[in-house]
């Protein structure tokens, strides 16, 4: 017998055959076994502030963590803090890291910010990205949505607080109280046992306490004298998580002249927390009135809520009424506004409203006023939800500078820094025109304007020049490039503009004006409603000199569309000044921005020019002409042919 005889298995001589036709098959195919497309990933974005971002892969996978999947602010390069809950296909819970996942739940916490502009993403240049069962890795993904715009009083964004009063005698200085029933005050623990300590007094009521939401007691918190450091201790729990919630009843025993309940310290296993990060609620009240079918409200002085977003504007909804008191609205520890809720009816759905602020995380505080108007029986201050608005016109304010197609010769640091060394507030870029090469004409100088403008706290509004009918749609489509254009640090302009005067291309006027309203139409619908657009018009007392060259200009229509008008008020268009003193820059630029805000409704920038034709003395009246009208803001055409001299004059409209 061979050495390895007694190993071999005597077949038929047709399964042999059968056998090695088989592996003559499969040995081509081997190689082409491992699969090599890599799996793609679908996302549901958020719908609240706390609320699950839900991503779907293509085919299983597994590597999957916070790192590689996740929400991440625009311009950070970090993702938020989250839990992360991985699924199969059949949605069990599985490993992240083993898999196989078939779709993966990102919650945030804590809660996103009203009017963030996230990115949900899948593997955003992380050292370990997640792959496909075959180690195929997913390419970089993201959905781009914002934080909800629109929040109810119960938001995760508002935090509210009851009054505080700041003493030696209570743990950690201070102690909290409210008096309005339903008011609660929320802290959560680890730990077998807890101690409330509130503070006891003349003028303090009943409480309810629980435990986990359930009911342990209610507890009088009078006494004839203020007592500090008083206890209230439940024992006995599991050694895990807990909450105490101590609810205001809104009752009180005869002697006693109120129905305050106060909160000062808790005490976990015995360990004293002198200043607890306890939440706080105002009373809650249920009616058809307000949105949502609720408000807040809190009539103790100083009491306040504060309430964090991202954006240029905010609206705070709150009602007035003939129990209504004052409040104060702080943005960022400055008071901006004092305002009055009472009426002598009520009015739900009231807007308080504050504008033009800078596009970052602002953060908004209502404080209650202790008093009121004589007329107001009470001093109640109501919250009913928050709006964030996206749309400012702030880059439009003061000193602007011009930098058309012919001026990219420029070194845009160089130039930047001249530019902040006068104040200029906003760079006006151009990108292109309807006869452009490209949409972007020179995207890589485009984008070191950006970063070196923004490096100096300058915004910068991108505009365009279009010539309508069989431009259209390529005027649209370069419109919009403005609006999503995007530096490679990630820099986008801060608004757009359009130059509407050319009408070379129109074969009528009312092509030419209907171009126009359809050109917004669209640009409108492509950028969304919440981008600030500026409409670049001609001058009307200019256009007065020859109204059948503009009759029909759809003035009310560019005020439905755009937020604010730039009228190009070239007094050096005008040969008849001194002779004609209504062509003089003072005055030019005087009734140009009169007769624009009438036409148009809207806010106005004026633009004089153009610099190679004017001399300093004339860009000193017409600066002071800008002033005399109360512009919105104002600029001299074009950046390049400011000489040295105007400069003196043109900072006059820093004051704006």
């Amino acid at each position: 017998m061979a050495p390895n005889e007694a190993h071999i298995v005597k077949r038929p001589l047709g399964t042999w055959l059968g056998l090695m036709t088989l592996a003559l098959i499969l040995v081509p195919l081997a190689p082409s076994l491992a699969e090599t497309t890599p799996p793609t990933a679908t996302f549901a974005n958020p719908t609240t502030l706390n609320g699950p971002m839900t991503v779907t892969f293509s085919e299983p996978v597994h590597s999957v963590s916070t790192a590689n999947v996740g929400i991440r602010a625009e311009g950070t390069t970090v993702n938020v803090p989250a839990t992360l809950l991985c699924r199969s296909a059949a949605l069990s819970t599985v490993d992240c890291g083993t898999g196989p996942v078939s779709s993966a739940l990102v919650t945030p916490s804590p809660a996103l910010i009203p009017g963030q502009l996230y990115g949900s993403m899948v593997n955003p240049a992380e050292p370990t990205p997640l792959t496909d069962l075959d180690g195929n890795a997913a390419p970089y993904a993201a959905s781009w949505f914002r934080g909800s715009l629109t929040e109810e009083e119960t938001t995760p964004a508002a935090v509210y607080r009851w009054r505080t009063y700041y003493t030696a005698s209570a743990y950690g200085g201070s102690w909290a109280t409210e008096h309005l029933e339903g008011a609660y005050a929320l802290y959560r623990f680890n730990g077998t046992s807890v101690t409330w300590y509130s503070v006891l007094g003349p003028g303090s009521g009943y409480a309810h306490v629980y435990i986990d939401g359930v009911l342990k007691g209610t507890y009088d918190n009078y006494s004839s004298t203020t007592r500090y450091h008083y206890g209230r201790t439940f024992s006995g729990l599991s050694n895990a998580s807990h909450s105490i919630k101590v609810r205001v009843r809104g009752i009180r025993r005869a002697a006693s002249t109120g129905t305050y309940v106060g909160v000062d310290a808790f005490a976990v296993n015995g360990v004293l927390d002198p200043t607890p990060a306890a939440g706080y609620r105002w009373r809650s009240v249920s009616t058809s009135g307000p949105s949502g079918g609720a408000y807040a409200v809190s009539d103790a002085g100083y009491a306040n809520v504060s309430f964090t977003f991202h954006g240029p504007g905010i609206d705070w909804i709150t009602m007035t009424g003939p129990d209504q008191g004052v409040a104060d609205i702080y943005v960022d520890g400055v008071l901006k506004l004092t305002v009055d809720n009472y009426s002598a009816s009520r009015t739900y759905g009231v807007a308080r409203s504050l504008r033009n602020m800078d596009d970052v995380v602002h953060t908004m505080q209502i404080v209650v006023k202790a008093q009121r108007q004589a007329a107001s029986s009470g001093k109640l201050v109501a919250i009913d939800r928050f709006i964030v608005r996206l749309v400012s016109i702030a880059m439009f304010r003061d000193l602007g500078a011009w930098v058309d197609l012919y001026d990219y010769s420029l070194d845009p640091a160089t130039a930047v820094a001249d530019l902040a060394s006068h104040g200029v507030d906003t760079v006006y870029l151009q990108t292109a025109r309807y006869s452009s090469s490209d949409d972007i004409v020179y995207p890589s100088d485009v984008g070191h304007w950006l970063e070196a403008a923004h490096a100096k706290g300058i915004k910068v509004v991108g505009w365009y020049l279009p010539a309508y009918s069989e431009y259209m749609a390529t005027d649209v489509r370069r419109t919009i490039a403005i609006a999503t254009y995007r530096s490679p640090a990630g820099h986008r302009f801060d608004a757009l503009a359009v130059d509407i005067e050319y009408k070379g291309a129109t074969s009528s006027l009312d092509e030419f004006n209907t171009g126009i309203v359809s050109h917004l139409d669209q640009v409108r619908a492509g950028v969304g409603t919440s981008y600030t657009i500026g409409a670049i018009v001609p001058s009307p007392v200019g256009m007065s000199l020859s109204p059948g060259s503009w009759a029909g200009f759809p003035w009310s229509a560019i005020g439905d569309r755009t937020h604010v008008v730039l009228p190009m008020a070239y007094w050096s268009y005008r040969t008849d000044c001194p002779s004609n003193p209504a062509h003089c820059p003072y005055q030019y630029a005087i009734d140009n921005v009169a007769q624009a805000k009438t036409l148009s409704g809207l806010p106005v920038h004026i633009i004089g020019g153009v610099g190679n034709d004017v001399i300093d003395t004339e860009v000193g009246e017409f600066a002071d002409g800008v002033l005399a009208a109360h512009a919105y803001g104002g600029s001299l055409y074009d950046y390049r042919t400011t000489a040295a001299a105007f400069w003196p004059a043109l900072e006059k409209l820093n004051q704006l």
